[in-house]
C-alpha cells in the first residue's frame, strides 16, 4: 500500500510518500512502513533506521489503527494483506453472532 502527499517547506512543496504493509494484530489493523519516497528519492526503512537510529523510531515503527468501532462486536479482524491492487482481510466471527444482538452491534475502541 502507499500513500503520498506533498510537505511545504519554506514554500517549497515537496513529494513525500510512504509504503506500508497492512497485518493485524489484537483486532487492529496494523500498516508497517517499509519504503520512503522524498523528492524522488527512495529510501526503505532499515536504511533510514540505520543511518537516524532512534531518531527514526516514530516514522518506522507499526502504526495500530482500532476499526472495532466500525464492525460487529463479534467479529475480530485476524490478517490483512494486498493482493493485487486489493485489501484482503480474514476476520474470526463468533459463533452466536447470528443469535446474539451484542454481538451485531458495533465494537468499540479503546
Amino acid at each position: 500500500m502507499s500513500f503520498e502527499t506533498t510537505v511545504t517547506l519554506f514554500g517549497v512543496g515537496i513529494p513525500v510518500g510512504v509504503t506500508a504493509t497492512p497485518g493485524a494484530a489484537d483486532g487492529d489493523l496494523t500498516l508497517t512502513p517499509s519504503g520512503f519516497r522524498i523528492a524522488g528519492n527512495v529510501i526503505d526503512a532499515d536504511t533510514l533506521r540505520g543511518q537516524f537510529g532512534g531518531v527514526a523510531d516514530p516514522l518506522v515503527q507499526t502504526q495500530s489503527l482500532c476499526i472495532a468501532d466500525r464492525l460487529p462486536a463479534g467479529l475480530t479482524l485476524t490478517s490483512a494483506t494486498v493482493q493485487g491492487q486489493d485489501l484482503v482481510a480474514t476476520f474470526d466471527i463468533a459463533g452466536a453472532l447470528l443469535n446474539d444482538p451484542a454481538l451485531q452491534a458495533n465494537g468499540t475502541c479503546g
